[in-house]
């Protein structure tokens, strides 16, 4: 290779490196943009936790209070993990009912530990929510099924439960 053909050479790779390094972009610059973070000051906030009752062996109601117009959103499950969690979506807390909110669970199975959270949805802006309160409820088994212990039977029917000892 003679000295002009090698030089000519040099100056296309060298322009090519050039052209590239300008089509790239710096390292501090690589990758998607970071996602849209919410502010704090935007996110409802759940001050007095969240509560259960009237529990029954199909249902439950779920109930809670945030600090500001917002929309109700309860998940539970048979786990803690929450595979396969239901997800209801429930009415909006309003200053006309001091920002409280419930939803009814229906179709909830009979003698089974039932994991919920509770999250508020700002109705201002939708995507801040508030920080996950969690809570467990056990639903009762079936009207007269029978719940062994190691140390007494208990026996539920409409009335509610009544529990022996074992003593005869």
């Amino acid at each position: 290779m003679n000295r002009r053909r090698f030089l000519g050479h040099s100056a296309v790779a060298i322009g090519g490196l050039a052209a590239a390094s300008l089509t790239r972009r710096p390292a501090w610059a690589q990758g998607p943009g970071p996602a849209v973070v919410t502010s704090e000051g935007a996110r409802p906030a759940v001050p007095y936790g969240v509560q259960s009752g009237d529990v029954t062996g199909e249902g439950a109601i779920v109930w809670s209070r945030s600090d500001r117009s917002s929309r109700l959103i309860v998940e539970w499950a048979t786990s803690d993990s929450f595979r396969d969690a239901q997800r209801i979506v429930g009415p909006a807390a309003l200053a006309e009912n001091d920002f409280t909110a419930r939803v009814d669970l229906r179709g909830l199975p009979a003698g089974q530990d039932i994991f919920y959270r509770v999250v508020f949805q700002n109705l201002a802006e939708p995507k801040a929510l508030s920080a996950p309160v969690m809570g467990r409820f056990r639903t009762p088994p079936r009207a007269g099924a029978l719940s062994r212990s190691p140390s007494r039977a208990t026996r539920w029917g409409r009335g509610g439960a009544s529990t022996s000892n074992g003593a005869a």
